[in-house]
Parts: structure tokens; C-alpha cells; sequence
């Protein structure tokens, strides 16, 4: 039989009392029904006295039940036909239907009263008869159609009481009805008030007894249907709050986290602050190597343009010198087959031959040397050049690594 569980805790809470509430009545009125059907030396008149006051009590549990054929409707309506459970005793577990029929009860006057057959040890693990059914007179049709349904039994002690939290809650709630009304009545309930609260003077001793059993065990069946439901209420609401408490810790696990990408967020945002910085400090270096860079350049035109000023002078030089060669060789010509006047002017041109090269050899060894002094103002400038880049490389690596730390 499925059931659907209250939709708030609330509800849950406000059903398992009343349920405990109807749980505790009942136990009662068997003990109650118990010790009188025990009593041996009562007389008839002071038993329909006590039905009697049960009647009334059967219509403040049942307040929109005219008869118990309509609270025996009521609970077909809520729980259907036919539907199966488990039901278990207080020993052991046994599926066993409870069939509700009608029997014919004779007494001093003819009428049928509703009476509930169920199996030896199907409630609380006991043998016997003793169950209950209806608080209410039971005055029913010549030939109704039988009810038949399977009640189920939650797995509960049938002895134990109810809570006193849950009964002290719904002690206010009376009068809310358990089941709501379902079938049409049956043809007798049109009767008045006063017949159905007092007891039935045709019904005899035994038509009683009959009927104070039938009242047992359909107030049995009731019993066992709300405990059923209490179990299927408390299951519901233990996965409510495994529900709930799965649901708070996913609300921790979210808020660590949002905690956790916050201060990731706030360490990428100083990284790329730092980041920025020291590309604007990147951009200033770059900026000032440029500038090292023309004036390099500047330097490097200047030497080429006296480089090519000491190149002119020299060839200038060389040129006197070849005049002076010819000047030399003309003077030689000349001065052929003279004495030694011829040969001392020769050895003084000789030797102004000699100074002038000798003056060439100091062009061409200082022309050399600045050569190589341009050469090593090369070397030196792309020596700087790789000492800044290594001087640059270096402070990069020493950053990193006190980044990696």
C-alpha cells in the first residue's frame, strides 16, 4: 500500500501526534472493553449503559461518521481495496489478510452489525479474538456488498505507549478527523442522534458480545493502519533530514569554495599587478637601451668619418712620396757621372727618401693602430652590450627564483 507522506516537517510532527493520541484511545477502550466483557455478575441494563456511553465516545473520535459503517467507508476510501502489506506481530513478521465481512447477528430484534474476522497471532504476536472495530452502533443494509483489504502493520510493539510529547502536542486536536469521508452512508444513516448514542434495547446479551468484538477488532485494523503510517511517516521524515543534511554540507563545501577562488582571485590580481609593473619597468629599460643604442651608432659615424679623413691624408702622403720618387730619380739622371757633390745631394735625398718613408711607416703604423683601436672600440661596445644583456638575464633569473620561493 503506498502511502504519500505529509509534505512539511510540520505536518509529519501534527499527524505522528494525532496518531499517537488515536494510539493511546484505543488502547484504552480494549483494556476498558476487556475488563467488562470479564465481568460476570453485571446485568443487562448496566451493559447497555456502558455501549451506550462507548457510542457517544465513538462519535466524539468520529465526529463526521453517522455510523461505523461509515467510518468502515471512510477507511476504504483512504487506503483502497485489496492493497497488501506486510503485517507483523510483535514476534515475528507474516503476511495475513484482514478481511472485513458482515454477519448476520439475531437477537431479540433482527439486524446486521459489521464484524472483523482476522488470523490468530496477528496482533502484537497474541492468539484469540482480541481485536477492535468500530465505537458507533453498526446498523447496515439486508445485503451489502463485501469489503475485503489487506491492512498493513508497521513493526512496532503493540503494548508499548505512545509518546507523551506527541500526545501532550495533539491533546488540542480531537476533534480533527484521521480519515476524510469518503462513500455514501449506508441506508440507516438517516437515523437520529439520539438512537445511534443510546443503545439499541432489541439487541440482545449476545448480539452485544458480538459486537463489542466486532468493535475490538476494527478498532484493531485502525491501530495497526496508524502505526503503519507512523512508520512511513518517521521513515519519510529521516530522509527529509538526511536530505537536509546533505544539502547543508554541500552549502559548506560551496562556501569553502567561493572562499577559496576569492583568495585566488585577490593572489592572480596582485600577480598581474606586479606583473604590470614590471613590464612598465621592462618598457623604461627598453627605452633607455635605445637611446645607449643612437648614440652608439653616432659614435660609430663619427669614427667612420675619421677613419675615412685618415685615409685621404695618407693617400695624400703617398702621393708626395711618389713625387719625391720622381723628383729622386729625376735628380739621379741628372746629376749621373757628377762627383761627389752628385753623391752627397744623393745621400741627402737619400735620406729625406728615408725620413719620408720612415714618416709613411709612422702614417701606416698609426693608420694600423687605429684601425685597431676602432677594432677594440667594437669589441669593447658589443662586450658592454653582452654585459648589460647578461647583467639583464642575470637580475631576471635572481627575480624567478625568489619568486619560486
Amino acid at each position: 500500500m503506498s502511502v504519500s507522506a505529509p509534505g512539511s516537517l510540520d505536518a509529519e510532527l501534527k499527524y505522528l501526534s494525532d496518531v499517537a493520541q488515536r494510539e493511546a484511545e484505543l488502547k484504552r477502550l480494549n483494556e476498558e472493553i476487556d475488563m467488562e466483557l470479564n465481568l460476570s455478575g453485571e446485568d443487562k441494563e448496566d451493559k447497555e449503559d456502558s455501549l451506550g456511553k462507548k457510542a457517544v465516545l465513538g462519535k466524539k473520535l468520529y465526529p463526521k461518521a453517522a455510523t461505523g459503517a461509515a467510518v468502515l467507508g471512510e477507511v476504504t476510501n483512504k487506503y483502497g481495496r485489496g492493497s497488501s502489506d506486510r503485517v507483523v506481530g510483535k514476534q515475528a513478521k507474516v503476511e495475513r489478510p484482514v478481511v472485513v465481512e458482515e454477519e448476520q447477528v439475531v437477537g431479540e430484534g433482527e439486524s446486521e452489525v459489521v464484524m472483523v474476522r482476522g488470523e490468530p497471532g496477528e496482533v502484537g504476536g497474541g492468539g484469540g479474538d482480541a481485536s477492535l472495530t468500530f465505537l458507533t452502533p453498526l446498523i447496515l443494509p439486508q445485503s451489502p456488498p463485501p469489503i475485503q483489504a489487506s491492512i498493513p502493520v508497521a513493526s512496532l510493539d503493540m503494548s508499548d505507549a505512545s509518546s507523551p510529547s506527541l500526545v501532550g502536542r495533539s491533546a488540542q486536536n480531537n476533534n480533527v478527523p484521521l480519515y476524510s469521508p469518503s462513500t455514501e452512508a449506508p441506508t440507516e444513516s438517516s437515523a437520529s442522534p439520539s438512537q445511534l448514542n443510546s443503545p439499541n434495547p432489541e439487541i440482545g446479551s449476545a448480539a452485544q458480545l458480538r459486537f463489542q468484538k466486532a468493535r475490538i477488532k476494527s478498532l484493531t485494523v485502525q491501530l495497526q493502519e496508524q502505526i503503519s503510517l507512523k512508520g512511513i511517516a518517521e521513515k519519510s521524515l529521516s530522509g527529509l533530514q538526511k536530505k537536509f543534511k546533505a544539502q547543508s554540507e554541500d552549502s559548506k563545501r560551496m562556501h569553502k569554495n567561493i572562499a577559496d577562488l576569492t583568495s585566488s582571485n585577490a593572489k592572480l590580481k596582485g600577480e598581474v599587478e606586479r606583473s604590470g609593473k614590471d613590464a612598465e619597468a621592462y618598457k623604461r629599460e627598453v627605452s633607455s637601451l635605445k637611446k645607449e643604442l643612437n648614440q652608439e651608432r653616432k659614435e660609430k659615424q663619427q669614427g667612420e668619418k675619421e677613419h675615412r679623413a685618415r685615409e685621404i691624408r695618407l693617400a695624400r702622403a703617398l702621393e708626395e712620396c711618389d713625387k719625391f720618387k720622381k723628383t729622386l730619380q729625376d735628380a739621379t739622371d741628372e746629376t749621373k757621372g757628377m762627383g761627389t757633390d752628385y753623391r752627397k745631394d744623393k745621400e741627402k735625398l737619400k735620406s729625406q727618401v728615408r725620413a719620408l718613408e720612415r714618416q709613411r711607416g709612422e702614417l701606416l703604423t698609426a693608420f694600423k693602430k687605429q684601425c685597431k683601436l676602432i677594432e677594440v672600440l667594437k669589441r669593447q661596445k658589443v662586450h658592454t652590450e653582452a654585459a648589460k644583456l647578461l647583467e639583464f638575464t642575470e637580475e631576471e633569473f635572481v627575480k624567478v627564483l625568489d619568486w619560486g620561493n
